[in-house]
Parts: C-alpha cells; sequence; structure tokens
C-alpha cells in the first residue's frame, strides 16, 4: 500500500484499525469501515493535517468513507455533506464533503477551487484513486498496481468548519455543478485516445519511414497515452504536397474537442 514511511503516522493508523475492527472501542463491531483500510483514505494526507486527528476521530472518517463508498451506485456522481459526531481536530467540529465518482481528468482540482472559494478553513483533504471491483475489497490504485481503468474510482473527502444544513445543501449543488462540467470537458476523452491509438497502429505499418523516426514518433505517442497529457481537443488533417505547395485539408468532419452547452 502506497503512503510515507513513518513510524508515528504507522502507530496512529494502527489505532485506527484497532478501533475499526473493534479491538479499540466499540466504534467497529462490525460497522461499515472494518475492511477499509485507513491507510487507503489517509495514507497520503500530510503530517501536520494528521496531527490535529485523534485515532477515533479518523475512525469516524475513515468509516464514514467507507459508507459513501459502499452506497454508491457506480454510475452517477455521489456527493454529500454530513456533520458526524466526534470529529473537532484543534476542537473545531468540521463537516465532511464526500464525493465518489469515476475517476477522470480534472476531478479534484475542479472540486478544490469551487470549495475554496467559499469555505477557507480546510483542516483535511484527500484524494485516494482506488480499484473498486465486485466482491472485492476496495484497493489503492498505485503504478506498480494499477488495475483496469474500468475499475478506477475517485474517492474525495474534504473537511470544512461545521455546516448548517443549508448551507450543506449549497455547497453539494455547487459541487454536482462543477462536476457536470468536469463529465461535459471529457465526454469526448476515449474518443480521442481512440484516434491516438488508431495514429499509433498506421506508424507502426508504414514501411518507408526510417526505423528511427518512425520509433520516436511512436514513443512520443505512447508518451501521450501514458497519462503523461490532458487532451483537451484533437483534429485531423490530410497532407498533400512538399514544402512551399504543401496543402493541409481537414479530414471528415475534422475536429474532436469538448462539447459546450
Amino acid at each position: 500500500m502506497a503512503g510515507r514511511q513513518n513510524a508515528k503516522r504507522d502507530k496512529q493508523f494502527d489505532g485506527v484499525r484497532a478501533l475499526l475492527t473493534g479491538n479499540g472501542t466499540e466504534t467497529g463491531g462490525g460497522r461499515p469501515g472494518g475492511e477499509f483500510d485507513p491507510a487507503i483514505l489517509f495514507g497520503r494526507a500530510s503530517d501536520d493535517d494528521l496531527a490535529a486527528y485523534t485515532p477515533d476521530m479518523l475512525a469516524i472518517a475513515t468509516r464514514h468513507a467507507a459508507t459513501r463508498l459502499a452506497a454508491w451506485d457506480g454510475k452517477q456522481a455521489d456527493v454529500s455533506v454530513d456533520t458526524p459526531d466526534g470529529i473537532a481536530p484543534g476542537g473545531t467540529p468540521v463537516s465532511i464533503l464526500t464525493i465518489v465518482d469515476r475517476n477522470m481528468p480534472f476531478l479534484f482540482d475542479s472540486v478544490m477551487g469551487e470549495v475554496t472559494s467559499t469555505h477557507r478553513l480546510l483542516t483535511m483533504a484527500v484524494h485516494p484513486i482506488l480499484i473498486v471491483e465486485p466482491g472485492k475489497a476496495p484497493v489503492l490504485m498505485t503504478h506498480d498496481k494499477p488495475g483496469h481503468p474500468a475499475h478506477h474510482v475517485s474517492l474525495i473527502q474534504i473537511h470544512v468548519a461545521a455546516l448548517g444544513e443549508e448551507a450543506a445543501g449549497q455547497l453539494v449543488e455547487r459541487v454536482l455543478n462543477v462536476l457536470a462540467q468536469v463529465h461535459q470537458s471529457i465526454g469526448d476523452w476515449s474518443a480521442m485516445l481512440g484516434v491516438l491509438d488508431g495514429a499509433s497502429a498506421q506508424l507502426e505499418c508504414l514501411p518507408n519511414r526510417r526505423k528511427a523516426d518512425r520509433d520516436e514518433a511512436l514513443a512520443f505517442l505512447a508518451w501521450l497515452r501514458d497519462d503523461n497529457f490532458t487532451f483537451l481537443g484533437m483534429r485531423e488533417y490530410v497532407y498533400s504536397g512538399k514544402g512551399a505547395s504543401d496543402d493541409r485539408a481537414r479530414q471528415g468532419q475534422g475536429s474532436r474537442h469538448p462539447r459546450r452547452s
């Protein structure tokens, strides 16, 4: 499991695990969260943020995340704001904003931008990308264990100063609106990757290209494909002629780009 190696952090997580499995206090007892390791959720949280939380607080937050994940239908984004008892880092009660959605570009940055536009006091913000498969406990996606992209799930948990019912509802509505924009902006993502894969396949089959040039081009396309570049738009051209007589014409409909409402 990916995470920073830190003896103090490990001891803190061990205390959370004991609570979740019922070996510490009665906060475990077979409730959701017993199979959801706290290091999955908080393994990449900052030391400063974690220092303000007791194992009991982290256990409550871990259980809450597991409950929201279990309730997700696997289709529509699940957004909620709840204020569970027992979480008050530094003596300040917090509300938990939880987002569960298919993993996609722009998700976390877009949500954080919306939240911090009106809520400055954040005591925790984590975004593990999980591999969620039917019948299996969720695990953290890592470079060593990437899993299949179809099973990648973003779990975002942000702790803000406690909100009233009206403010919580407004925040949920705003985040849902942001997510709708994110979904729209990457709606053609798969289609553009398909075009990229087709270009790579064509290059591999071109007999007249010098091998060194072809290998360099294929390596560049592979680098783009390996999550190193975010495609916001793509256009295909057909070239004819050479030098000054070069002519470019769009092929077919010619362009793919995020749809706009």
